[in-house]
């Protein structure tokens, strides 16, 4: 079985599109009665609406521009002028330092941004790597607050 973030990205990038069944949430009751027969209505329905998904966008347009702007601790950082980048952007993904590398008190993640082909740059991917404390100043353990961001690289 596929992960559930390889699953989204296919979805958002029109790779794989989901059937109406797998778009449908229904509870255990809604189950039983969908199991019955369908009505003349509701066939008619069925058809008007499988003839307006022939109209539909495949994937999910705009996707990451669209959570970037409402999710409250990143709508603040999206100036006006990033949003046409936004646009172009297909997935993006963290990847932390592995078990066995040094780490003496910090942990390191990388943050990728893929792109579709666009006229803003050229690479497809861009990243920022951070490094984070993770662990006390043995001089002063009392100062702690958790980890903190120690410094960063990167394109983005």
């Amino acid at each position: 079985m596929k992960s559930l973030i390889f699953q989204r990205s296919e979805i958002i990038n029109a790779i794989y599109e989901p059937t109406e069944e797998e778009c449908e949430w229904k509870t255990d009751v809604e189950e039983e009665i969908s199991s019955n027969f369908l009505t003349k209505e509701e066939i008619k329905e069925k058809a008007k609406l499988e003839e307006e998904k022939k109209d539909d966008p495949k994937g999910i347009p705009e996707f990451w521009l669209t959570i970037f702007k409402n999710v409250d601790l990143l709508s603040d950082m999206v100036q006006e002028h990033d949003e046409p980048i936004l646009k172009h952007l297909k997935d993006t993904k963290v990847k932390f330092s592995e078990a066995g590398q040094p780490m003496v008190g910090s942990l390191t993640f990388i943050l990728e941004f893929h792109f579709e082909p666009n006229e803003y740059f050229t690479n497809e991917v861009l990243t920022k790597t951070y490094r984070m404390r993770s662990e006390p100043d043995d001089s002063d353990p009392f100062s702690f607050d958790g980890p903190e961001i120690m410094g960063c690289t990167g394109q983005v």
